[in-house]
């Protein structure tokens, strides 16, 4: 009976020490993945706070935007020495592709919903 209760002892020991390393490794893992995080943050914004960009050109003015008369700003892209601005007015979408340094925009490309090509829809 004795050694039934020093057998147990010695896999109940056993099981402690695995549990024991394996929260050990998985707190180290978190630690690490909130290390990691933090160092490579994206500067992106949250979706509910507005992005208000003032950014210097050459000369010292900042750069604006002009945007369609009617349009609310969708969403705001930096793509190499460009800005991808979404404008909406509610029926179609305009993709409005702005140079960052004097603010012109160099191309626009509309965006519509395609009327159904098949007979009742």
């Amino acid at each position: 009976m004795n050694e039934d209760v020093d057998q147990k002892e010695r896999v109940a020991k056993r099981i402690v020490i695995i549990l024991g390393v394996l929260l050990t490794l998985c707190f180290v893992i978190v630690i690490g993945i909130i290390a990691y995080r933090l160092a490579t943050k994206s500067a992106a914004l949250p979706a509910d706070k507005p992005l208000s960009v003032t950014e210097s050109s050459g000369n010292g003015a900042a750069s604006i935007v002009d945007i369609p008369a009617g349009t609310r700003v969708v969403s705001v892209t930096e793509e190499g020495a460009n800005y991808l601005v979404v404008v909406s007015d509610g029926k179609a979408d305009l993709l409005l592709v702005v140079d960052r340094a004097s603010g012109e925009t160099i191309k626009t490309i509309q965006f519509r919903p395609r009327a159904s090509s098949r007979p009742g829809e």
